[in-house]
Order: C-alpha cells, then sequence, then structure tokens
C-alpha cells in the first residue's frame, strides 16, 4: 500500500536524515561508500541507528563492535574508515574525527604501533580538554566563535533524493528550491543550529578546536 500525506512525509524525513547520517562524510564520498553502501543495503534500519546512538554516546565502535552484512558476509566493520569518521563528528566535543592524513600525526602522540585511528583521536582530546580548562579566555573565545559560525552557517545540498543530472539540472534550477530535499535539508539544518546552540561552552570550544586542528 502506498504511504500517502503525512506518513509519505514522515518516511521521507526518515530516510534523508538516515541517509544525511551515514553517506555524507568525506570518507564515504571519497570511496569509503564503495564498501559502505552495501552495509546501509544489507542491514535493518534500526540496528544501524541503534550503533549510532551509541557512537554519539561516546562509545567507540571498535569497543562495543560493529558487526553488520556486508555485500559478502557478517563482520566486525569497526575498522572502516567511514565510521571512523562518523564517530568523530559525532564526538566532536570530545575529540577530533579521524582522517588518513590527520590520523598518522593522531597515532604519533599514542607512541605505540598497534594505535587505531580512535586511540590517536582519543589522545588529542586528552590534550584539548585540559588546554580549555588552563585558558578561560580561549575557551570562551572559542566559544562565541563557534557559536557565530554555527549561525551564518549555509546548508549546501550535499545530498538529494530528486536527483537531476546533466542537461536536464541546467534546464530545471530554477526548480531546486521546490523539491522536498530543500524543504527536509532546511529542516535537518534548522535541528542542528538548535542542537548546537545547547552547547556549552567548553563543549562548543572544543568542537572548534578540534576542528582548527584537523584543518592543519
Amino acid at each position: 500500500m502506498w504511504a500517502h500525506g503525512g506518513e509519505l512525509a514522515r518516511w521521507q524525513r526518515l530516510f534523508f536524515a538516515f541517509y544525511t547520517l551515514f553517506a555524507s562524510t568525506n570518507a564515504f564520498a571519497q570511496g569509503g561508500g564503495l564498501s559502505f553502501a552495501p552495509i546501509l543495503q544489507n542491514n535493518p534500519l534500526q540496528l544501524l541507528l541503534g550503533h549510532a546512538r551509541k557512537w554519539a554516546n561516546g562509545e567507540r565502535p571498535d569497543r562495543v563492535g560493529f558487526r553488520v552484512e556486508t555485500k559478502w558476509e557478517e563482520k566486525d566493520c569497526s575498522h572502516y574508515v567511514p565510521v571512523a569518521e562518523l564517530y568523530g563528528l559525532l564526538n566532536l566535543d570530545r575529540h577530533p574525527f579521524y582522517n588518513g592524513p590527520s590520523g598518522e600525526t593522531y597515532a604519533a602522540l599514542v607512541g605505540s604501533a598497534d594505535a587505531s585511528a580512535y586511540d590517536g583521536c582519543e589522545a588529542v582530546g586528552a590534550w584539548t580538554a585540559p588546554f580549555l580548562a588552563e585558558h578561560p579566555e580561549a575557551e570562551r573565545e572559542l566559544a562565541a566563535r563557534f557559536r557565530a559560525r554555527v549561525e551564518e552557517a549555509a546548508q549546501p545540498p550535499w545530498l538529494w533524493m530528486e536527483g537531476v543530472r546533466g542537461s536536464k539540472s541546467l534546464r530545471q534550477a530554477a526548480e531546486a528550491e521546490t523539491r522536498v530535499d530543500a524543504a527536509l535539508q532546511a529542516e535537518l539544518g534548522g535541528l542542528a543550529v538548535a542542537k548546537a546552540r545547547e552547547w556549552t561552552d567548553r563543549q562548543a570550544a572544543a568542537a572548534l578546536l578540534h576542528l582548527a586542528i584537523d584543518a592543519f
């Protein structure tokens, strides 16, 4: 049976948010999607969201496990780079997120050949937390800058459910804002801004500091 009216909008909202959560990381876009997309296709939605909730609460994927169906078999995929990057973004107020180049630098702080991506990011967080505690003026300035950027943040349409490509995209450019994606992107962006406004000065300052560290 086809969904109608409010029910259809509810499902559109759910899948747009789900797709944005798992598929908008740089790691996913830069090749990681080849291995991670089958995970999104072959596992129950609630299972994947359950893992994401654990990660958002600071539970490391490599410790709680991320055993899922891949394209060929069931296995633990906690070491996948899209997983590590998403975990870091969900915990940006605790430590920086992982990516290849910076990850090597972070791992050096651990001083162990067996250091994981998660160990390296946590090592940076173990340094930034006391730094902010010892420098309240820097914390206030970073928090203020974070909040200013949040209010100014644009919401680029990274993901489209109603994708239009090629010459047709040029002819229909004027209609882009009327697509369901535009409304869902604006709604999701508004919720993200509201969530960011709830952060304490320490959380806001730490998030911006971790982004700055990653940028260098």
